[in-house]
């Protein structure tokens, strides 16, 4: 905490014989000033504490690691934007659909899903189109958080029903029953 440029130097040479636990203790102590000027550093650190810096800037919400957290998603390493998804998530507020629209149509279920919550954050007029494709994923989990997204938003209950009257896909239908049953207590 003392010497920022000595522990930049040691984190990125030693980080490798870290464990998760080690790493994420030690980054989750410092302030946010630090963690901004890591983000500047983060290809000096292994790739694991890689992936825990990101976890750490989702544990901490701070909305001033948004936009790092966004330039993540456009990395070559599918683990990085996941991870990268899951912090934005966590900080819980976003402003720019179009960032995450590209996500709906991933190959890798893990992405699909993260972007299944994060468009809960979106107006439901705004964000429908794409949770009742994710809705009607192939993946259990894509469809399950789609359809949380779509129940938590206001009017997101009438949608669901309306998404039941008039939806061919019996596996998006029953998971809107069943997250409308949740809904209103049964």
């Amino acid at each position: 905490k003392f010497d920022e440029e000595g522990f930049i130097k040691e984190f990125s040479g030693n980080a490798v014989e870290l464990s998760e636990y080690e790493c994420k203790k030690l980054l989750i102590g410092f302030n946010s000033e630090t963690l901004l000027r890591l983000t500047r550093q983060i290809k000096e650190f292994s790739e694991k504490c890689q992936y825990y810096f990101i976890d750490v800037l989702g544990i901490r919400r701070n909305l001033d690691f948004l936009p790092f957290l966004e330039d993540n998603l456009r990395h070559e390493n599918p683990e990085i934007r996941i991870r990268s998804l899951k912090a934005i998530n966590e900080i819980g507020i976003v402003s720019n659909l179009e960032i995450y629209t590209g996500f709906i149509n991933s190959p890798i279920w893990e992405e699909r899903l993260m972007v299944a919550k994060i468009m809960g954050t979106f107006p439901l007029e705004q964000a429908y189109p794409y949770l009742e494709q994710l809705l009607q994923d192939e993946n259990w989990w894509v469809r399950s958080n789609a359809a949380r997204s779509i129940v938590h938003s206001k009017d997101g209950m009438s949608r669901l029903e309306i998404f039941i009257e008039t939806a061919d896909d019996q596996y998006a239908i029953d998971m809107a029953r069943e997250v409308l049953g949740e809904g209103i207590g049964q």
